[in-house]
């Protein structure tokens, strides 16, 4: 019997994405987003869920020969993650599925579906 896996659906878009957004509009992308994080936790497969200050705000540590802590979030990319919800579904094609009904999609963003790694602690 196959059991459920985890997998981390990571929210991308390019910082521009919601200033172009008025108060209204970005209201009710977050009451949309409140309200799918709902549906999914009352289906019982959303194990947890948050969403991330500006990358802006961000700093990156860092080794290389010394430890270096680098204001922002310092990828190879135009884009930032803000947020994630985790959830524990059957099997990859799930997690794509539940990721297709994410609303931030009509706004530019993406969501980046990883599964969750089950790593052995130690005793």
């Amino acid at each position: 019997m196959k059991t459920a896996s985890r997998y981390t659906l990571l929210f991308r878009n390019e910082a521009y994405v919601h200033t172009e957004l008025d108060e209204a509009e970005q209201a009710r992308l977050f009451g949309a987003f409140i309200a799918w994080i709902d549906d999914l936790s009352e289906q019982g497969i959303c194990d947890s869920s948050d969403a991330l200050h500006p990358a802006h705000d961000a700093a990156t540590v860092r080794r290389r020969g010394e430890t270096l802590t680098i204001d922002g979030p310092y990828a190879e990319t135009h884009e930032a993650i803000n947020g994630f919800v985790t959830v524990t579904v059957p099997d990859l094609a799930a997690a794509l599925a539940v990721a297709r009904t994410c609303p931030g999609l009509g706004y530019g963003m993406a969501v980046e579906v990883r599964q969750i790694m089950d790593v052995a602690k130690p005793d």
